[in-house]
């Protein structure tokens, strides 16, 4: 019900002032470009990898495209706009980190000495000599898509450079976080693990939350209502909990270019 209330909410804000702009000038825009995911932070709804383990478990995450529509009324000084966006980007890895449980008991021996196991185990092995200084990343195990798309309104403050039109802006709005073909490639330097398993698996998971964003746009005329923008933005939704009962949150800089038409 939050979810829907919130595409409601914001719904009716586009409408309500495209309806009463009637003294503004309209536009539409549209951009594309590059956008950076940044690494996210994964954390277990119970609590237990950061509250009892003490531990860290970060997503890699890369590059990829994104794009932007808009429509908007210019007030002059001011404007206000509704915008469709998407954006995308890999997932590259995943790194842990369990320095300080691992450290408290790496001495504690896990598997002692057996003369009779097959092959001889001939000395006790520990926690440390098994998980080492308890961190641990690699790109060969964890890859996937992620993808974005997101409905915003946007207020800007257009300060005139003589000629030259500089924008910050900031937005609030809804995000579809969407991770699509996750899936476990297994671990190469062990021949066998029983997460192995996961790799024929693929997971794919949709979940909406509320987002905002924050940026700048300089704007230099080409003719007498077509402006060419560029554009930076800095984008972040709010904690999100996916179908793995994982919870995270997405947040990426994104640089764009794009035309803006006035009519």
């Amino acid at each position: 019900m939050k979810k829907a209330l919130s595409l409601i909410m914001v719904f009716l804000v586009v409408a309500a002032f495209s309806a009463t702009g009637h003294s503004a000038e309209k536009y539409v825009s549209l951009g594309g470009g590059i956008s950076w995911i940044n690494d996210t932070e994964l954390t277990d709804i119970a609590g237990i990898v950061e509250d009892v383990l003490e531990g860290e478990v970060e997503l890699d995450t890369g590059s990829g495209l994104t794009g932007i529509a808009a429509f908007g009324c210019d007030y002059g000084d001011y404007r206000i706009e509704g915008e469709i966006g998407y954006q995308s980007g890999d997932i590259n890895g995943i790194g842990v980190d369990f320095s300080k449980v691992v450290g408290i008991h790496e001495d504690l021996v896990l598997i002692g000495e057996d003369l009779n196991a097959d092959p001889p185990i001939l000395e006790d092995i520990t926690v440390g000599d098994m998980f080492g200084d308890g961190t641990w990343e690699s790109g060969d195990v964890l890859e996937g898509d992620v993808t974005v798309y997101s409905l915003m309104v946007n207020g800007y403050y257009d300060i005139d450079l003589g000629g030259v039109e500089l924008s910050p802006y900031v937005g609030v709005g809804v995000a579809q976080v969407n991770f699509e073909d996750v899936r476990y490639s297994g671990f190469s330097e062990i021949e066998v693990h029983p997460f192995d398993l996961l790799g024929e698996l693929n997971l794919d998971d949709h979940e909406t939350t509320l987002a905002y964003q924050a940026g700048a746009v300089v704007g230099i005329p080409v003719a007498d209502n077509i402006m060419f923008d560029l554009r930076y933005r800095y984008f972040s939704t709010t904690e999100l909990t996916t179908l793995a009962f994982i919870n995270t949150s997405l947040s990426s800089h994104s640089a764009m270019g794009g035309l803006r038409v006035s009519f």
